[in-house]
């Protein structure tokens, strides 16, 4: 092997000669994009090869007349055990590289003044990334004054991602964000400086310096509730040839005040949605002091499952009003919106995972749009196709139609024999969570259980509160949890049991005998007034 002894002249016969240091897997990676080759070392973890110091010095010898010369690089930090990767600078030329094709044989040397082994390479690899993999992270942050388009490169593309005046051969010409069908360019040298390391840059362009087209686009995109088709494309030159990259963005982020919802989440039986959301008044008052005049609200939910998507939004008048935090979303009401509400429903009970589900709460002056909060929600399992709150003397209770569904059994199963906290809360139609009545209650929840009882005498004054819930007024929101695990439920029908009538019967009775008592009273003085004329008649005679 001619290769062989070349590389055998660099021996010091008073060097100690290691073999069966790595294995016949050990291969070499061309990576034209960072003109690199790049040794994959596979260990025997044979310990007499286990005496490298730290700084070891490497040779590269490959059979290809392209490379005449020997490639030598000083490694740092070697480690017989753990270093796994040695990397050699391709030193000819872009255009050379392009004529290397294949490589059956290779040698590489690892030594220092007092060892050397010697590994015969059999297996060669390429880096196919074409520009694929220039890019660890793509994200947008977008707000109402700026966006903010950042760039995390993988380093593996510095060579590529470069002007035309460094490389007039191979060079980027334009960079866009695609976003739900908007076009927005971005600054080509930010973007090609942002390509010379391997740290995160942002690239920001304020909405202020952009045409009224472009600001009016981006404004749009802020009120999206979610985003399905966006990427970044870059134009590029090479060799002459315009080639168009496309690259997918990982994140777009709506500026919203963090912590703003403090809690959000959807429910649902066979007619309608429940959503149900918390807001925190310290992130509410922190918003509301930026905005100096607003005239009215927008709340909007958004249900999507593939091809099929509900929007609901209802629209309130300044000023916003925490107390509202329950929405009411039937979808049989006579809106516009019913048949894709009542399609998307079905998707859901179908297949919940399929579904994703996305509230936001817009704030506009007149027509302006002015700033967004958004959340995404939390599915509640679908455990209940109906029930009623029905209110007795003694005691308040929610009974059940239960559903037959994979993810109810296993709730049931887990909490089944266990002792869970059985809560109750009533809620207004108009929107508003009344606080003050809320029952809650421990008990054992049992397998197939459909009624969930609370006794007064463990509720105190909400039992006589409870008295003036009212059919279409009210609703009772039921949550089990135990276990770690809850459900919870919208009942909408509210009953009030029959002690009432039975005491409007018998108040009708008491009156009915009360009258027939007068009656006969009267009658009997009247019978008398007569006895005495009678009487005084047959006196006088």
């Amino acid at each position: 092997m001619i290769l062989l002894s070349i590389c055998l002249n660099y021996d010091d016969p008073n060097r100690n000669v290691l073999t069966n240091c790595y294995t016949q897997n050990t291969d070499i990676e061309l990576d034209r994009n960072r003109m690199l080759f790049i040794l994959h070392l596979k260990t025997t973890n044979n310990e007499l090869c286990n005496v490298f110091p730290l700084g070891i010095g490497a040779n590269l010898t490959l059979g290809s007349s392209l490379f005449p010369h020997i490639i030598t690089v000083n490694v740092d930090n070697f480690n017989y055990k753990t270093t796994a990767e040695i990397y050699f600078p391709i030193t000819i030329s872009a255009a050379d590289l392009d004529l290397f094709t294949t490589e059956q044989f290779a040698v590489i040397q690892l030594y220092t003044y007092a060892e050397i082994t010697e590994i015969e390479i059999l297996q060669f690899s390429e880096t196919m990334s074409n520009l694929e993999n220039c890019f660890e992270q793509l994200d947008v942050f977008l707000n109402e004054q700026y966006l903010i388009f950042s760039v995390t490169p993988s380093g593996v593309c510095s060579e590529q991602m470069v002007g035309i005046a460094t490389n007039a051969d191979s060079y980027i010409k334009q960079v866009y964000l695609n976003i739900e069908g908007a076009q927005i360019e971005i600054d080509l040298a930010a973007f090609i400086a942002a390509n010379t390391g391997s740290t995160k840059v942002d690239i920001r362009l304020d909405i202020s310096s952009v045409g009224d087209d472009l600001n009016l686009i981006l404004i749009d995109l802020m009120q999206q509730p979610y985003f399905t088709s966006t990427s970044v494309e870059v134009i590029s030159n090479q060799g002459g040839q315009e080639a168009q990259l496309s690259y997918p963005l990982e994140n777009i982020v709506i500026d919203s005040i963090s912590g703003f919802f403090e809690s959000a989440q959807v429910m649902m039986d066979f007619e309608s949605f429940y959503l149900l959301f918390d807001t925190s008044s310290a992130k509410v008052a922190q918003l509301l002091a930026t905005l100096t005049t607003y005239t009215h609200v927008s709340y909007r939910f958004v249900g999507q499952s593939g091809i099929h998507q509900v929007v609901i939004q209802e629209t309130r008048n300044a000023p916003f009003d925490e107390t509202f935090r329950f929405m009411d979303l039937p979808c049989t009401d006579g809106n516009l919106y019913d048949a894709d509400c009542t399609a998307f429903s079905e998707l859901t009970k179908s297949n919940s995972s399929g579904s994703q589900f996305y509230f936001d709460i817009r704030f506009f002056n007149k027509k302006e749009f002015l700033t967004i909060q958004k959340t995404k929600l939390t599915l509640q399992p679908f455990c209940f196709s109906s029930g009623a709150f029905q209110i007795k003397k003694d005691s308040v209770c929610v009974h059940t139609v239960n559903v037959n569904s994979s993810a109810c059994a296993q709730f049931f199963e887990t909490v089944s024999g266990v002792e869970g906290t059985v809560s109750v809360q009533i809620m207004n139609v108009s929107g508003k969570v009344n606080d003050g009545i809320i029952f809650n209650k421990s008990q054992v929840l049992s397998q197939n259980q459909t009624s969930f009882c609370i006794q007064c005498t463990d509720l105190g004054t909400n039992c006589s509160k409870a008295m003036n819930v009212q059919q279409g007024q009210q609703v009772a929101k039921l949550t089990l949890h135990a276990n770690g695990v809850y459900v919870s439920f919208i009942a909408d029908m509210i009953v009030k049991a029959n002690y009432s009538v039975m005491t409007i019967v018998t108040l009708s009775i008491s009156v009915t005998i009360v009258v027939v008592s007068s009656v006969i009273s009267i009658l009997h003085l009247v019978h008398t007034h007569k006895m005495i004329k009678t009487l005084k008649k047959r006196k006088t005679k």
